[in-house]
């Protein structure tokens, strides 16, 4: 894995990627495998590409040829991820949108360039996503992203013209994005879009709206508004860190984000409405559903230190999007092996042991390789 390379004194640590939650080991990708994973979608943060020039551009082009091949070799296919961060304030997914970072996003297509460049000589199975989630929001969004995107594209094509490309709408690759999106005229691409909905069940405990709700039943018909935040206002007035004023906030918010979520009650026919208009989409724009991926779904779970969703909860919904996805002929992609943010599916402390609930609900082997 690559990921967010490790930054000090606002400086790229050398060389880069080499702390242990930048490595999978050979025994891993065999865990994939035997689990039924046959791809992974191997997140990068492009600042560190950005920012070097020289021996160290040649030297992350060597780094990036390793790991993507030895995935290849334990028989994954990959989807190399650009994925914006804003871990370094000049190459932040806001800055690449905003127009007066022009001379960022200049920087960024030169390093699609550059990355499409090295990926060239691997002959199949791999594909390059152009950009995670882009920040892509206000008025006119979506032309002037599809504008963007195709600068990139015609960037990655003059260094590597059969490379399949990743590509999503506006609106950080909510599905609402792609379907505004005219296709483009240009073969070997994928479409993607994200599906998180509704943010306070899959995020809960982890965004400040939701901070301190836990065990939220989904959909929001099976539980009651009053009980839930009955159970978030006494986590929030036990957090002895708050003031009067913050505990007074976090009660407002919280109630806020619940009386959302209770009254739009977000259930499985929403749910399949929405992927069903991708699928209408992609059919009335002459591309093959196949060539349609969920590139992002989950939930924050119940352990360690996060207190997320219930597993009955978290395993209906995760089943559910599944099943939309493959209903409707769409490859997908669950966030996340591993990492923070609670919904990762390995366990922290042994790798190999990935979460039964998640892997049942996913269609796949709940077994150890």
């Amino acid at each position: 894995m690559l990921n967010w390379a490790e930054m000090r004194d606002r400086d790229y640590v050398w060389p880069p990627f080499a702390a242990a939650d930048s490595q999978v080991s050979a025994e891993e990708m065999a865990n994939l495998r035997a689990h039924g994973f046959d791809f992974v979608r191997l997140t990068i943060g492009p600042d560190i590409f950005m920012a070097s020039h020289g021996r160290r551009s040649r030297d992350l082009a060597s780094i990036l040829i390793d790991r993507v091949s030895r995935f290849r070799e334990a028989g994954l296919n990959v989807v190399v991820d650009l994925h914006p961060t804003s871990r370094h304030p000049a190459y932040t997914g806001e800055r690449l949108w905003d127009g007066a970072g022009a001379l960022v996003f200049r920087r960024y297509v030169e390093i699609v360039a550059e990355i499409s460049r090295t990926l060239r000589r691997f002959e199949e199975g791999v594909a390059l996503e152009l950009m995670n989630e882009p920040q892509a929001y206000g008025l006119g969004a979506t032309p002037r992203w599809r504008a963007m995107t195709q600068r990139m594209i015609n960037a990655s094509r003059r260094e590597a013209p059969r490379l399949p490309l990743v590509v999503s709408g506006a609106y950080a690759s909510a599905h609402e994005g792609l379907l505004e999106l005219a296709p483009f005229d240009a073969d070997r691409l994928i479409y993607t879009f994200h599906h998180y909905g509704p943010l306070a069940f899959t995020h809960q405990s982890v965004i400040d709206s939701v901070r301190y709700v836990s065990s939220l039943p989904w959909p929001a018909s099976r539980g009651d508004l009053e009980a839930a935040l009955a159970q978030a206002t006494g986590r929030i007035n036990a957090d002895r860190r708050l003031s009067d004023t913050q505990r007074r906030e976090a009660v407002a918010a919280t109630r806020e984000a619940l009386g959302l979520y209770f009254e739009r009650d977000v259930d499985e026919q929403t749910i399949n409405a929405g992927f069903d208009a991708v699928g209408l989409w992609a059919d009335r724009n002459g591309i093959a559903r196949g060539a349609v991926l969920l590139g992002e779904f989950g939930v924050v779970r119940t352990h360690r230190q996060y207190r997320g969703a219930a597993d009955d909860d978290r395993a209906r919904w995760l089943q559910i999007i599944r099943m939309a996805a493959e209903r409707n002929g769409f490859a997908w992609s669950v966030w996340v092996y591993r990492g923070d943010g609670g919904m990762a599916l390995a366990d922290e402390d042994d790798v190999l042991n990935l979460d039964a609930t998640s892997l049942r609900a996913l269609g796949l082997a709940a077994r150890r390789s």
